[in-house]
């Protein structure tokens, strides 16, 4: 169900409904210079209510933690692209604590699984 909070004006925003596809969003991103060398984790449709319209949200990757069992603290980007406009909007900065599980073999162990 969508609230009276998370939709746009329509008085003010009479266009809000002609959304740009994800894959315009994609690419605005991909020329960022924050995002070189980076792998997009997922995209969604979102509502910013500052904008008083929605945006497409494309979060990246986190890296892989170096080492197993261990807490690190990750630091990703969140990119929010105007879907009326195209327009790059903002980036926030996200930090996350993320722990590696799992466990190692050794390459003897390896020839016997063959």
């Amino acid at each position: 169900m969508i609230s009276e909070n998370k939709f746009p004006k329509y008085s003010e925003n009479i266009g809000f409904e002609n959304l740009s596809n994800y894959c315009n969003a994609l690419k605005i991103v991909k020329k960022n210079k924050r995002f070189k060398g980076k792998i997009v984790d997922y995209i969604e449709l979102t509502y910013l209510d500052k904008l008083n319209s929605f945006c497409w949200l494309v979060e990246e990757k986190p890296k892989p933690n170096k080492k197993l069992g261990k807490w690190e603290e990750k630091k990703i980007n969140q990119y929010y692209i105007n879907a009326n406009t195209n327009k790059l909007e903002s980036v926030i900065e996200k930090k996350s604590v993320s722990i590696a599980c799992g466990f190692t073999i050794k390459k003897s162990q390896k020839k016997n699984l063959k």
